[in-house]
């Protein structure tokens, strides 16, 4: 399969938010030697909010649903991961604009887009 659906890019960050969950200590080890020791509480935190507002109810296309998911780790993520991450939501949202399903090219298209915005 060459595309991903809206109902699959939720499943996908539910998974993305167990994950984290799940090795939040692990990264906070790997973040010990350059950091604070909290990335992977930071970003189980803003995955964590991320999964509670789908559960209320999901945005109609996958554009929106990145730019919630983008404002959503603005908001809950600590440090520079918040406006990191919510950049690449972001920016991946508004290549994806409207769209139920991407084609690998145009999830490329996201992802490049989402780069480019870290970047900048």
């Amino acid at each position: 399969m060459n595309e991903i659906s809206l109902p699959q890019t939720i499943a996908w960050l539910d998974h993305v938010a167990e994950v984290l969950a799940k090795n939040k200590g692990y990264l906070n080890d790997l973040d010990a030697p350059i950091g604070d020791s909290d990335h992977g509480e930071n970003m189980a935190r803003g995955f964590s909010a991320v999964k509670a507002k789908l559960a209320v109810g999901a945005p109609g296309d996958i554009g929106a649903l990145f730019k919630s998911v983008g404002m959503t780790l603005i908001s809950t993520v600590g440090g520079a991961s918040g406006p990191l991450y919510g950049t690449l939501f972001l920016q991946a949202g508004a290549k994806a604009s409207g769209r139920e399903v991407l084609s690998l090219a145009e999830w490329t298209e996201c992802l490049e887009a989402g780069l480019a915005g870290i970047i900048q």
